[in-house]
């Protein structure tokens, strides 16, 4: 009777949050205007090698040692990618305006009078901060995407190659190659030379892209092609930004923005770590990051940071929860109250971390199930969960979440999404051998309308016919596997 009174209390309050959560859903996403963006698009890569970009690596970069310590020279090099809508025109010069040296790189290094390649890329130095720099020219181009930012040490006589790969690439013609377009800055110590004290670097625009074979027929061949500027003397607080012609294969973008951000060496315990990871790149080990669902999306990263403000937590936590399938998340949050809702936000940014650009879209939202899951376990150890926290987690777990001691199995299965998929499986398959009808009915619904339900079980029949049904599932390699996806 008890049981068939809640039921009855949680329809009535079902119905009341059909009604309500679809207006909060639209009132609360239109108060944050989030845009979509596409991610990820592209891998990027680090590498570093004795030399400069004209005369390329060391023939024998063994005999060319590490520095045990930084000299004064040293250059520390932070270089941001973003994909850009379309050129920031009017904000940069032309490159091919100023002073720069042009290579076809991919025939024998011979110079060329203008770029093919690099036509219509800008270049421009800025003595405003960098985030000033990426905040205009990002509004000029309509918008991108952050693909990335890369840290390097620049010693004297070295080249820090920084890469932006496309997250696609074809087989070329003739040799069978595999060839990926790819945009890179180089930024270089010439190590000699200097008129005057203090660190100087070189810059230098390098693109491989990919065109059809000369003659017309079938395949597909690299291009590449640097395009060297002139040697600056290193100044804290200047900016300078590369703005390049450069359609990613599997993106809308017309154009790759490239931030640069220069300063000489200063002994700081993150510049001393950067140091340190520097030594194996000139060893010959570059630096992948690996194309991947990595969170690319500005959109998300500025519902991470609107979690803190209390009027747009709901609609900035049900955003993230929706574009990352954190179902559970994302119903809890249309409807808790006020509290439960300041209380799950600051949960959910405590597990996301400092750093949310190295999580997954997969990652991101389990932990924000996690968190859910932990907190309404937590609240229901004080009180039963209230009807509209209780139909929601009903929905997500079935039956399981009307038993406390199957919410404490529950919580011990977060080790993953799967871990907790497989306990919540599992705590419903054992209420299809509970004594009340009510119990074993739930769980049965619940299981069959996911696709785990065990083939020929009936919750009503008999208690051997039921048996029989389970002892066959459990012998069942076909549902076992189904099961422990």
């Amino acid at each position: 009777m008890v049981r068939e009174m809640g039921w009855n209390r949680c329809l009535r309050v079902a119905n009341w949050l059909t009604l309500v959560i679809a207006p909060v859903l639209l009132y609360g996403c239109a108060s944050v205007p989030l845009r979509v963006q596409q991610g990820p698009l592209a891998a990027l890569a680090l590498r570093a090698y004795w030399g400069t970009p004209l005369t390329g690596a060391a023939h024998n970069p063994a005999a060319q040692v590490f520095p045990a310590k930084p000299s004064d020279d040293t250059v520390i090099a932070d270089v941001a990618f973003y994909a850009v809508k379309r050129m920031p025109l009017n904000q940069l010069t032309p490159l091919d305006q100023q002073k720069t040296l042009v290579l076809n790189i991919a025939t024998s290094h011979p110079t060329l009078a203008t770029g093919k390649l690099t036509r219509g890329s800008l270049f421009g130095v800025s003595s405003q901060p960098a985030a000033d720099v990426t905040r205009r020219l990002l509004q000029a181009s309509g918008g991108g995407s952050f693909l990335g930012l890369q840290r390097a040490v620049v010693a004297p006589g070295s080249t820090a190659q920084f890469t932006v790969l496309d997250r696609y690439a074809v087989t070329s013609a003739g040799d069978h190659k595999v060839i990926r377009p790819r945009m890179s800055v180089a930024i270089w110590d010439p190590a000699q030379g200097h008129v005057e004290k203090g660190p100087r670097a070189g810059m230098a625009l390098i693109v491989h892209e990919i065109t059809a074979v000369p003659n017309g027929s079938a395949g597909s061949i690299e291009a590449a092609e640097m395009q060297v500027l002139p040697v600056y003397r290193i100044q804290h607080g200047v900016a300078y930004a590369l703005a390049v012609p450069f359609r990613l294969l599997t993106g809308s973008n017309e154009a790759m923005l490239a931030i640069v951000h220069l300063q000489p060496w200063s002994q700081t315990p993150a510049n001393a770590a950067l140091y340190q990871q520097a030594k194996p790149l000139f060893a010959g080990n570059p630096t992948v990051a690996p194309v991947g669902p990595k969170l690319a999306r500005p959109d998300l990263l500025e519902a991470i940071k609107s979690l803190d403000a209390p009027a747009v937590q709901r609609s900035a936590l049900a955003y993230l929860a929706g574009q990352t399938g954190a179902r559970l998340t994302l119903d809890i949050a249309l409807a808790a109250d006020n509290a439960v809702l300041a209380q799950l936000a600051a949960n959910g940014a405590a597990a996301i971390g400092p750093h949310p650009q190295s999580l997954s879209l997969k990652q991101l939202g389990w932990r924000l199930d996690r968190t859910t899951f932990q907190l309404l376990h937590a609240m229901n150890k004080k009180k039963p969960l209230p009807p509209s926290l209780l139909v929601p987690l009903i929905v997500h777990i079935g039956e399981a979440a009307w038993h406390e001691s199957s919410l404490d199995q529950i919580a011990h299965g977060l080790a993953s999404r799967r871990d907790y998929r497989q306990h919540v499986i599992a705590e419903n398959l054992i209420y299809l051998q509970d004594t009340a009808p009510a119990s074993r009915i739930a769980a049965y619904d619940w299981l069959n309308s996911h696709g785990w339900a065990p083939a020929g079980y009936q919750p009503l029949a008999s208690n051997s016919a039921r048996q029989a049904a389970l002892d066959k599932a459990e012998n069942d390699p076909a549902y076992l596997q189904r099961i422990e996806k």
